[in-house]
């Protein structure tokens, strides 16, 4: 599920910061896996998560 959010994405553009919102009431899981992926696609990217999981 998360490599479909990503799909147009340009996770290889550097100096790139992305926000990842998760609006549902859970463990963050969802945010933890994007940020995962997006790091394993490109360490140099920023990411945010909001909430703080």
């Amino acid at each position: 599920m998360t490599g479909i959010m990503f799909v147009e994405n340009h996770l290889e553009d550097k100096n790139l910061i992305k926000k990842i919102h998760g609006p549902a009431c859970g463990t963050g899981g969802i945010l933890t896996s994007c940020e995962d992926y997006i790091k394993r696609r490109n360490e140099s990217i920023d990411v945010v998560l909001w909430p703080r999981s």
